[in-house]
């Protein structure tokens, strides 16, 4: 999302959507977002047993891979009714700032963290970050059998399918996203109020946010 000009949670597929999850939360089946911070996140419920299942990235491998239990990975699934995978992508924020007295070093390092014999091998050979090429994804050093997940082959699959991350890429967005956004999903997640009740205030207040700061033109 870049140049956003119009709340879309309104709408009868997201309202669906989101009232599919709460509704999950409020029958036990999925953790609320409070409880789940104060457990220590979805890792720390699912090595405690407190959870079957959880949708994250590589970085998860070492951990779950130092604690030894059996656990295996599967891309996340396609809707049955003709949506897609709910998958997405993103990267890790490597950068250099443009007034260091360090640029070469800082350049130097940056290369390394890219270079397969570098920061690749690094990172390939424990698993804990997907390869941003196709070959080093595909390569022996990642797809390695010397320790799990065993079907490493899904984050290729999941991969293929992925979105670009579902994060507004644009200035205001975390302002947005912080102040009015989150908020107001916080009272459906929690149970105390119903999405269809709490979606189309949202996207009202949203669209004003957007004409204000000149996204709706």
């Amino acid at each position: 999302m870049f140049k956003p000009t119009k709340c879309m949670l309104s709408d009868p597929k997201a309202v669906a959507g989101i009232d599919f999850l709460a509704g999950m939360m409020n029958d036990g089946l999925a953790w609320r977002d409070a409880n789940l911070s104060q457990a220590g996140g979805d890792q720390s419920v699912f090595l405690a047993d407190q959870a079957s299942m959880f949708i994250q990235n590589a970085s998860r491998v070492p951990a779950l891979n130092a604690a030894k239990i059996n656990y295996d990975v599967a891309p996340v699934p396609t809707s049955p009714s003709g949506g897609r995978s709910a998958g997405s992508t993103n990267g890790a924020a490597w950068v250099m700032s443009a007034v260091t007295d360090k640029k070469d070093a800082a350049w130097a390092f940056l290369q390394f963290l890219q270079s397969p014999t570098g920061g690749g091998a690094v990172y390939y050979a424990t698993g804990e970050a997907f390869p941003p090429t196709k070959s080093g994804a595909n390569s022996p050093v990642y797809l390695t059998k010397d320790h799990g997940p065993a079907n490493k082959q899904a984050w290729l699959v999941g991969a293929a399918n992925a979105t670009i991350n579902n994060n507004g890429w644009f200035a205001d967005w975390n302002e947005l996203n912080g102040t009015i956004i989150n908020p107001a999903l916080a009272t459906i997640w929690s149970g105390s109020a119903k999405p269809a009740d709490v979606l189309p205030g949202l996207c009202t207040t949203v669209d004003k946010y957007l004409a204000d700061h000149g996204y709706k033109k």
